[in-house]
């Protein structure tokens, strides 16, 4: 049993002077046209989404405008820097939208699978369900999310961005690309 347990600890030591070794050649390594820090990095998408417990998901939308700042605010392009002016109420306006929409489908799916009688009614309120979140998660809230970064977004004052994105459009998008699957 110990020859088991020194195994452990000296796989525990090889892997920690390994973490160090590499986390100290990523910290040197020159990614050109990004600025960021392995820390500072594991901090906004680590650090703020292991506080969701504790807030009931209500930092979501604070992670999700760190996480923009960020990286947007870590690149360059040449000599020239990006800057993310951005708020973050928005991202919370957003979020709360989204979870109005997850809500109402969950309303009209209990509707609809109440309405039906059987197994049936399991399989259609939780697809329903699905559905609404799948919408509300995986389209509208990104693509409001992306289009309002990119708008506040600029190159040293030299440019400013504008972004024509849909919500139905990406919704059209992602349709097509489940039936082409």
């Amino acid at each position: 049993a110990w020859i088991y347990l020194a195994a452990a600890h000296l796989g525990s030591a090889y892997l920690l002077v390994l973490f160090v070794l590499l986390g100290n050649l990523a910290g040197t390594w020159d990614f050109d046209g990004f600025h960021g820090s392995v820390g500072e990095s594991y901090a906004i998408n680590l650090g703020l989404l292991l506080l969701m417990p504790l807030t009931l998901g209500m930092i979501w939308p604070y992670a999700q405008y760190r996480r923009k700042q960020y990286q947007l605010g870590n690149l360059s392009f040449g000599n020239a820097r990006f800057r993310f002016n951005g708020v973050v109420g928005p991202f919370y306006v957003y979020f709360f939208k989204a979870l109005g929409i997850f809500d109402a489908g969950a309303a009209v799916a209990l509707i609809v699978g109440g309405s039906i009688q059987g197994p049936a009614a399991v399989i259609v309120g939780v697809a329903l369900a699905y559905l609404a979140a799948g919408f509300a998660l995986v389209i509208y809230y990104p693509t409001r999310v992306t289009r309002f970064a990119v708008t506040q977004t600029e190159l040293e004052g030299v440019a400013s961005f504008n972004a024509s994105m849909r919500v139905r459009e990406v919704l059209g998008m992602e349709l097509l690309n489940l039936l082409a699957i």
